[in-house]
């Protein structure tokens, strides 16, 4: 699906949203595709975000594998690119992440995961100058093990993205996180893996319908 018509074509967003699982360990979420939406109305206007938008829902492993690398190949230069995550996040036995598609078995992550490495792969070998990553997921800290964030707590985010506020000029990743590398992400006062925390959580997601203006709390890493 994609959104958008008289848009920034130099602004580009994929929305992979993911609820519904068939491996029976896999919680099914109730955010992700509420998220989808919202988060898609608001790039995809052209007095906040001004983003041509594909969203990506409950697909295979595959297939979204295939999509992540059409949409950072043959870009240009001055291209901004904004790739969001709402799904399972999944660590390995040693400790890599995985996004988990409708397909994804937890004993088998390698071969039916979306790999963050493959996901940074993309991001490094596209041509685009800036590139936005939206991870709300578990773990999601340890989508780049060793980086030190620059900044954290507050983030005006959807404020950053009318005009040429980000990106103007600038180039490098930024990643805006919902948990860091051993956190649980939380929808509600639920774990997003269909626990119950043991103590009152204030959870640290990005809320794609906040209206510009509104604060939000973030972890953010810079790669210059």
């Amino acid at each position: 699906m994609t959104r958008g018509t008289a848009m920034n074509h130099s602004r580009h967003a994929l929305i992979v949203a993911n609820d519904d699982y068939q491996e029976g360990g896999l919680q099914r979420l109730s955010s992700p595709a509420a998220d989808a939406e919202a988060l898609a109305e608001v790039l995809g206007d052209p007095r906040i975000g001004g983003f041509d938008v594909q969203v990506v829902r409950n697909r295979p492993s595959y297939e979204i594998r295939v999509r992540i690398e059409d949409f950072f190949a043959d870009r240009g230069r001055d291209d901004m690119l904004l790739l969001h995550f709402s799904c399972h996040g999944l660590k390995s036995e040693s400790g890599e992440l995985y996004f988990a598609a409708p397909d994804t078995r937890p004993k088998r992550l390698k071969a039916t995961g979306i790999a963050a490495e493959f996901v940074q792969t993309c991001m490094a070998d596209t041509l685009a100058r800036t590139t936005v990553l939206f991870l709300d997921c578990c773990y999601g800290g340890a989508f780049s093990p060793g980086t030190v964030a620059r900044a954290a707590g507050d983030a005006h985010v959807l404020e950053n993205f009318a005009g040429e506020r980000l990106g103007g000029g600038g180039r490098g990743w930024a990643v805006i996180t919902a948990s860091n590398a051993m956190q649980y992400a939380f929808e509600g006062a639920r774990l997003a893996d269909g626990g119950t925390p043991s103590r009152p959580c204030s959870p640290a997601r990005w809320c794609p319908a906040s209206p510009p203006g509104r604060r939000t709390r973030t972890r953010t890493a810079w790669w210059p």
